[in-house]
């Protein structure tokens, strides 16, 4: 199990609280799209049973980066910009599953 805290607001803190078993597994997602430079897919659930899924995009375009939408959820922090890239578009690929924690 793993929750995923997100920023409310520029400089806050973002918070990745899991099991072991959910670490592990979130950390070969990011080894598989460091080693193959593609999405890949971590099956989770939050601490009340609800399953997601966490996609890892690996990017080096800096120019692309600097165009991505926000990741702010307070509304005085959300990104206005128009034209800014969702990161939903980036996984356009389906990514490789593996199981559920």
């Amino acid at each position: 199990m793993a929750n995923l805290y997100a920023q409310d607001s520029w400089r806050q803190n973002a918070y990745i609280v899991a099991t072991p078993n959910a670490l592990r597994q979130l950390k070969d997602a990011i080894d598989r799209a460091l080693d193959n430079q593609t999405p890949q897919t971590s099956h989770l659930s939050a601490s009340d049973g609800d399953p997601y899924d966490l996609i890892i995009i690996p990017l080096e375009n800096v120019a692309t980066i600097d165009k991505l939408t926000l990741p702010y959820v307070e509304d005085p922090a959300r990104d206005w910009r128009v034209g800014t890239i969702d990161p939903r578009a980036l996984a356009n690929k389906q990514p490789p599953t593996q199981p559920a924690s």
